[in-house]
């Protein structure tokens, strides 16, 4: 799966110390919780963040993963989707 605004490819990020999240646009969080729902990866969107690669780009949605998530298996369904 790769970021609508700036092409990058999504990825689980794990700095957090409330665990691992995702960081997406506003157009493709609808996209990606049916991802994570379809292969039952508890999850939860947050709320917004500025964009980090763009200033002048809408925010960005934070959906936080549930604290067993496999990260690997989560970033195989995000490298495998369209």
């Amino acid at each position: 799966m790769f970021d609508v605004i700036d092409g990058w490819k999504i990825s689980v990020e794990s700095t957090d110390g409330d665990g691992s999240y995702i960081i997406v646009s506003a157009d493709q969080v609808d996209a990606l919780c049916s991802l994570l729902r379809d292969h039952d990866v508890p999850h939860a969107v947050e709320g917004a963040v500025p964009s980090v690669h763009h200033s002048q780009a809408p925010a960005e949605l934070v959906v936080r993963l549930g604290p067993a998530v496999d990260v690997a298996l989560v970033q195989d369904l995000l490298d495998s989707a369209p």
